[in-house]
């Protein structure tokens, strides 16, 4: 399983994607904002034959924003089933107050230094926990609230790869919240309680103004 983070800084083609593809338009529809701004992108990889599945996890933890209106997008590249490891959500855990503890992905062993409650294996035991899994396309995008509680299957196929491009986005009311275990070269400046402007969080809706 490989992952990586910010492509849009450095790769002209994922800075379309993120800022001027149909996307941000969509998101900003969805979270009835008027303004839309990136917080990042990664590339998520998960090679035929990956044993390991992504422990569930909720992304706000991760960022460095506090907020209601802040969301992934996922967007495969490869057709993706329960046995090449599809993603799965708890229904309705976005309005859980609880302050999950974020972990390490590929093991529920907690980042260090964070604090919060640890989340249940709920690959081993779901217990009451309202599990939807979501098979995709090429093409699909699916869009989850950053408190959402989600995880994925390991890769169960024997050829074919898991690839999917995730594009994270802040609305109207989201501020900035320096977290310590996710810092970025480029947030340096922000300040506490501030609200988000470029160039560290670009503008990704409205779109520029066509030229007349």
């Amino acid at each position: 399983f490989r992952s990586g983070v910010d492509h849009w800084r450095h790769i002209d083609e994922l800075a379309d994607f993120a800022l001027r593809s149909p996307l941000p338009g969509l998101v900003a529809a969805l979270l009835e904002t008027t303004t839309l701004h990136l917080y990042e992108d990664s590339v998520l990889v998960k090679e035929p034959g990956t044993r390991e599945p992504t422990m569930f996890h909720q992304d706000l933890p991760y960022f460095s924003v506090t907020g209601e209106a802040v969301c992934t997008t996922w967007v495969p590249l490869d057709p993706v089933t329960r046995e090449s490891g599809a993603i799965g959500y708890v229904r309705g855990s976005h309005r859980d107050p609880t302050a999950w503890r974020p972990n390490l992905f590929v093991t529920r062993d907690p980042v260090p230094g964070a604090d919060g409650t640890d989340v249940p294996d709920l690959h081993a035991d779901p217990g009451d926990a309202d599990l939807v899994w979501i098979e995709a396309e090429p093409g699909d995008v699916i869009v989850h609230h950053a408190r959402t509680l989600h995880g994925a299957g390991p890769n169960r196929s024997g050829d074919r790869r898991r690839r999917a491009v995730s594009v994270r986005y802040c609305g109207d009311g989201v501020t900035y919240a320096a977290r310590a275990l996710t810092p970025k070269p480029h947030h340096a400046g922000m300040t506490d309680g501030e609200r988000l402007r470029p160039p560290a969080f670009p503008l990704a809706w409205p779109p520029p103004s066509a030229p007349t």
